[in-house]
């Protein structure tokens, strides 16, 4: 019976892992997640005279649809297949706001 719930309750922590991103940041794919996460961030922690040039990202990430986010990570870490990668750069900016703005940053500017 404990392994049942125990595999039961693993089961169940998959699928948020999986699907919360995606659920969270009304996207289809997790890489598009990612960048949604990171305008978010970026939004509420850039200074009010910077808040067109988010805008205009954000538009231009629209038009991506998690395409920039699995180029960035796939450049970042090439032998990590990109969605696993978006997923883990979401969680882990889950955690770390800060993180998030450094690596995308770091990513974008290379």
């Amino acid at each position: 019976m404990w392994k049942f719930i125990a595999a039961a309750v693993a089961a169940f922590v998959l699928l948020v892992a999986i699907f919360y991103p995606m659920i969270n940041e009304q996207t289809t794919s997790p890489c598009a997640a990612l960048e949604r996460r990171f305008l978010s961030v970026a939004i509420a922690e850039s200074p009010p005279e910077e808040a067109l040039a988010v805008q205009l990202a954000r538009k231009l990430l629209d038009l991506g649809k998690g395409k920039i986010a699995r180029q960035l990570v796939r450049r970042d870490n090439p032998d990590i297949p990109a969605v696993i990668t978006c997923y883990q750069y979401y969680w882990h900016s889950m955690f770390d706001r800060q993180w998030l703005l450094r690596t995308g940053t770091r990513m974008i500017a290379r």
